[in-house]
């Protein structure tokens, strides 16, 4: 599922958009992942995580610690709700962004030419957003071909590689 739910939700909060503005993503909300856990079943999965209260780099976090291993996100493959980039840029992030950049920050190396935005929407809260399923590259076809099944979209956002200074790196 696309990021920007903790953006979406407090902007309707604040009063800076309609229900209108609001409804479409109360619907992806109310989607649930069943759909992507079926086709998760049918391929060699190594880890699976849902992104919601800690963000999309706080849940990739732990898979990282875990596993010991550092996660690079291409921010550009990342998918975007809707015009939440454009509220975002506002600053009308949920408190979870603020909390898990303090919280994990130190953790993450962020690419010099990522803008605030970008960053900021990435450690955001969700709320019941999508899932992020690690599977080999070998496997990653097979994925792919297990969401189309299932009538899904797929992200492929990064990749685990060895970890060094940092569990996370994330690049534009």
């Amino acid at each position: 599922k696309p990021l920007g739910m903790g953006t979406m939700t407090t902007a309707a909060k604040l009063g800076k958009i309609t229900w209108e503005e609001l409804e479409p993503a109360a619907r992806q909300m109310a989607t649930l992942n069943a759909a992507a856990a079926r086709a998760m079943g049918r391929v060699d999965a190594h880890a699976c995580t849902d992104i919601t209260g800690f963000g999309l780099i706080g849940h990739a976090m732990n898979i990282a610690r875990a596993s010991e291993l550092c996660f690079t996100i291409d921010a550009g493959r990342v998918p975007l709700f809707g015009d939440v980039f454009a509220l975002a840029k506002r600053g009308l992030f949920s408190g979870g962004a603020k909390r898990g950049r303090e919280a994990l920050g130190a953790d993450v190396d962020l690419a010099g030419d990522l803008d605030e935005t970008t960053i900021g929407l990435l450690f955001d809260a969700e709320t019941s957003g999508g899932l992020l399923i690690v599977v080999s590259p070998d496997d990653a076809s097979a994925l792919e071909a297990a969401l189309a099944e299932e009538g899904l979209p797929v992200h492929a956002i990064g990749r685990f590689g060895p970890s060094g200074e940092h569990h996370i790196r994330v690049r534009a």
